[in-house]
């Protein structure tokens, strides 16, 4: 068994805390194992970001962070609808993306960004910058929240790979990645 086995062995038996939204739940463990599983489609979206649109594995982290939060506000399904679309839609709705969590980290040059495909995918025509404008504090504080408890957890690997191929790829090596 080869280093990165073994260090991916004992990432996947360290226990993840979860935090419940409602109070009465507390906190309760589960393995690392079954906490990427119920990320499962997560990652598959994550992967499709960084290693079919070749897109940055840090801001790809980031963009999903931002759809995941608007799941936690009610636009339920958001991951399952982008999976569904081709990339090259997946690729815009991430610029879009992009855009927002620019917008609410106060760059006011995306004030006039249009967000037609993140309109079509939650189904709110309403679904704007402004929007996000008014929630902007809670965004902030949202996104950063699931980036960490999250993202971090279950993307972290994927990312590694990502990197590492990145980095490949600049110094003229050829990698496969084993996804």
């Amino acid at each position: 068994m080869n280093n990165n086995e073994n260090n991916n062995n004992n990432f996947r038996s360290m226990p993840v805390r979860v935090f419940s939204s409602t109070p009465s739940s507390g906190v309760f463990e589960i393995s690392q194992e079954e906490f990427l599983l119920f990320h499962n489609i997560d990652r598959e979206l994550y992967k499709i970001l960084v290693f079919n649109l070749s897109r940055d594995p840090r801001i790809s982290m980031h963009v999903l962070a931002f759809w995941l939060w608007l799941e936690c506000i009610g636009y339920s399904r958001l991951v399952q609808n982008l999976l569904r679309l081709p990339f090259s839609l997946i690729d815009q709705a991430a610029d879009e993306a992009v855009a927002c969590i620019n917008f609410i980290k106060g760059d006011r040059s995306y004030v006039n960004t249009d967000v037609p495909v993140t309109r079509m995918i939650i189904a709110d025509t309403r679904f704007s910058l402004q929007f996000l404008n008014t929630h902007r504090k809670l965004a902030l504080q949202e996104v950063a929240k699931i980036l960490v408890e999250v993202c971090f957890n279950a993307l972290s690997d994927i990312r590694y790979r990502a990197e590492q191929i990145r980095r490949n790829l600049n110094s003229g090596i050829t990698f496969t990645p084993r996804l």
